[in-house]
């Protein structure tokens, strides 16, 4: 199996966007197709909460402190 790219929240939309139409077309049981879109999900939630924490700390950085 080819290793899947996550790194972004994009990457993650395509692959459910994939999921989405193999569970549609049959080739993948709806209930695979859940299982890895909530995994998928909580992968884009850690990508969005470390995105979010990066950004805090670039900011707070550039504060001066008090």
């Amino acid at each position: 199996m080819a290793r899947l790219r996550l790194n972004t929240v994009s990457d993650i939309a395509k692959e459910y966007r994939k999921l989405y139409r193999e569970a549609r077309a049959g080739t993948l049981a709806t209930s695979e197709a859940s299982k890895l879109g909530y995994l998928l999900s909580a992968l884009a939630g850690v990508l969005a909460t470390s995105d979010l924490e990066e950004r805090l700390a670039a900011l707070e950085g550039e504060k001066p402190t008090r």
